[in-house]
């Protein structure tokens, strides 16, 4: 269970994470200047096998607070220990100091310490000291950026609005700094052991490695603020919402994923029916083994028929694909599309492992699909998209897959990355050049593991909270802000399981109660309010012919005082709900979302 505790020390402050021995925000005053410095050990497949915190010790002074602890990190293919000192000063300086040894031969992506730049810094000016002496002084970026910002980093610093000036300055390791929007995450991040160089890295047993930060805050006269500033337009949070929190956006269609192995029974189909999907995903391998290329399709969209009428088609596509093979392909599945009865609404075109299609694998797609509109898509994360933009004109859509789970993993940093969906879909919208965007699958977790070292990249096991009231929270945050960004679509992972809406017995989980209140209102028109906090409390706005349904999704135990006066109710989780004239004062016992109808 995550602990925060908040360290104080003159006007500097830290949140220590017991949990995960991280610091989750740094400041001063009442202002964010960093987002976190964790330490992490990751596998040869990115991924991260919780550390477990022991021998945890807090010590004040006079001087400050030094929080020191042990950590353990153990997996299929490490084995790392290491010892940790945090310190907070009263002059304003903290330290992260990290010392970790491998116990037995170990297979790492990275092994060391990583810090957290808020996304306020976006359009800001930092200046980056590098290894070889030479120093570069460029705006953080607004755009979300596809490669790395800043290489061979030895010392970073920004000023923030208030005059503040933050200074990180790293040893042990080079460090660079990346973008992490393009993963949902509400962060730049500065790591160590630069990606240029080959990994896995293999450490002996015994080895160590060590690394330290240093963080300097201080405040500048006003002339200094001023001179810090630039320009470019910042794109914090309540930018990205200007355009839609004053005028609503169409509701961005919901959808689900059927398993392509597998049919739902009658009694999940009869909830999928109840909540009234507006589409239904369906994926196909465009693989040359027979004189069609599959043998299944008729029952997939047959199974599809029963849980919507309309079909996202997403066709995997080989490096080379025949264009003969193509048209035989699609002549097939439309076939059957006409005899279940659905209509193919969109081709999404996916390539390998992740990434989106080549050129010419999307004009031989174009070209066999005619007239079926054609979107360029990838079931990898927005960043794939990012690093390979498709040409303007040669698709009718784009879509990319999302998950909140890339980087972190805890509730916090979670509900947080409901938020980072926003810069995502806002940029996708900008480079489709008017065309629709499709959020195509959105999953708690990752669909697939692209970065796995074998051929056949498989889905992870099922998140546990999918199927509490954390899950529908977490979906009604990253549906507002999809909404709010202009998103065409959102299609969510598999109808039944662990990971899909409804259990084996049609049962709906509480994500899939958020969805059926959405799609069974009818709404037109979607926003999301202006005074929603990420990770705190969110609310998403529907609107109807006169109406208005409010969907209140709460994380922490609190209270939100401004939701306007209706018939309200707790559609998952749960707390105290009191409705007065001027609304509802609402305080939640956990994660959970609470519906109020009312007059528009």
């Amino acid at each position: 269970m995550t602990e925060i505790t908040r360290l104080e020390c003159g006007a500097g402050w830290a949140e220590f994470d017991s949990a995960r021995g991280a610091l989750r925000r740094i400041g001063v005053g009442e202002e964010e200047m960093l987002h976190g410095i964790y330490a992490a050990a990751r596998d040869a497949s990115w991924g991260t096998p919780e550390p477990t915190i022991t021998g945890l010790k807090t010590t004040r002074s006079e001087d400050g607070v030094t929080v020191a602890f042990d950590a353990h990190s153990r997996g299929d293919e490490v084995d790392i220990s290491w010892q940790t000192v945090i310190t907070l000063r009263r002059s304003g300086l903290l330290s992260y100091d990290f010392a970790a040894q491998a116990r037995s031969a170990s297979s790492v992506n990275r092994l060391g310490l990583c810090v957290l730049h808020p996304v306020s810094v976006a359009g800001r000016m930092g200046r980056a000291e590098h290894v070889d002496g030479s120093v570069t002084v460029t705006p953080f970026p607004d755009r979300v950026h596809p490669d790395v910002v800043f290489t061979d980093v030895r010392a970073i610093e920004h000023v923030d609005a208030t005059g503040v000036r933050c200074r990180v300055a790293f040893t042990g390791d080079v460090f660079e700094t990346e973008d992490q929007r393009n993963w949902t995450d509400l962060s730049f991040k500065t790591y160590c052991t630069p990606l240029r160089l080959p990994t896995p890295r293999l450490l002996r047993a015994g080895e160590w490695v060590r690394q330290r930060v240093d963080v300097e805050l201080t405040r500048l006269p006003v002339e200094s603020t001023t001179a810090s500033r630039v320009t470019a337009s910042v794109s914090t949070l309540p930018g990205l919402q200007d355009r839609a929190t004053g005028t609503a956006t169409t509701r961005p269609r919901i959808g689900c994923t059927l398993e392509p192995d597998t049919g739902p029974s009658d009694e999940p189909t009869a909830w999928a029916q109840q909540a009234m999907f507006d589409h239904v995903r369906v994926e196909v391998t465009a693989v040359i083994d027979n004189a069609d290329g599959i043998t299944n399709s008729g029952s997939l969209l047959t199974s599809a028929s029963r849980v919507s009428d309309r079909v996202e088609l997403a066709l995997n596509l080989p490096a080379a694909p025949d264009t003969e093979h193509l048209a035989r392909l699609l002549t097939r599945l439309i076939q059957d599309a006409n005899r279940a009865g659905v209509l193919i609404e969109r081709v999404v075109a996916c390539g390998s492992s992740g990434r989106p299609p080549t050129p010419d694998a999307t004009v031989a797609l174009r070209k066999a699909a005619a007239p079926l509109p054609v979107w360029v898509g990838t079931d990898g994360n927005f960043t794939e998209l990012n690093r390979q933009r498709p040409a303007i004109g040669s698709f009718d859509g784009l879509a990319f897959a999302a998950n909140p789970q890339v980087h972190a993993f805890d509730d916090r940093s979670v509900a947080e990355n409901a938020a980072g969906l926003a810069f995502c879909v806002r940029d996708a919208c900008a480079m489709s050049d008017g065309m629709p965007v499709a959020v195509s699958p959105l999953t708690l977790l990752p669909s697939v593991n692209a970065d796995a070292p074998d051929a056949n990249p498989v889905a992870p096991p099922a998140d546990p909270r999918q199927r509490v009231p954390f899950a529908a929270a977490w979906f009604v945050a990253a549906y507002a802000h999809a909404a709010a960004s202009g998103a065409h679509a959102v299609t969510l992972g598999p109808l039944v399981g662990p990971a899909g809406l409804c259990n084996d017995a049609g049962r709906p989980y509480p994500i899939g109660l958020a969805v059926r209140a959405i799609t069974r209102f009818g709404a037109v028109r979607a926003r999301r309010d202006e005074r929603s906090v990420p990770g705190w409390a969110e609310a998403l706005v529907l609107e109807r012919d006169g109406r208005e349904r409010w969907l209140i999704a709460l994380f922490e135990d609190g209270r939100w005082l401004s939701a306007p006066p209706g018939e309200g109710r707790w559609i998952s989780g749960g707390g105290n709900a009191t409705e007065t004239e001027s609304g509802w004062a609402l305080a939640a016992e956990g994660p959970g979302v609470f519906q109020i109808d009312c007059e528009a």
